[in-house]
């Protein structure tokens, strides 16, 4: 029989379902997905874009990453960043972004953002449960 510290036993796929939300323009983006969680760190792919999720106590952070960006976002509530690399043309925009709502445990994550340059809302939100 192997067992699971041969492979890591902290490393389980799990089901992702949430969504990306635009709250001025109401565009969504859902995900139903399977993904892999390992200690503080979630990862599932949804429409050709890498999410990453990393959490602690305080905050947590998320890269998205598709063929032609990469996204990095940090969300904390008194300080929160977000930079936006654009590959081909090697372009870094550093993005002001500012908390609204924040709730986050091992199996779910939430965050309400506002752009601030663009005055745009998202909401962000994941629920993840173990596959057996």
């Amino acid at each position: 029989m192997i067992s699971n510290e041969m492979f890591g036993g902290d490393t389980i796929r799990v089901k992702i379902k949430g969504y990306l939300k635009n709250n001025n323009d109401k565009e969504i983006t859902n995900f139903d997905e399977i993904g892999i969680k390992n200690k503080d760190k979630i990862t599932f792919s949804s429409d050709n874009v890498k999410y990453v999720i990393r959490y602690d106590d305080k905050h947590f952070a998320m890269i998205r990453e598709g063929k032609e960006f990469l996204c990095f976002f940090v969300f904390d509530k008194k300080k929160s960043e977000c930079n936006y690399l654009i590959k081909e043309k090697l372009y870094s925009v550093d993005i002001d972004i500012k908390v609204l709502d924040m709730e986050k445990t091992d199996k779910y994550a939430y965050v309400k953002y506002l752009v601030v340059d663009s005055n745009i809302e998202y909401e962000f939100k994941i629920e993840v449960s173990d596959i057996l």
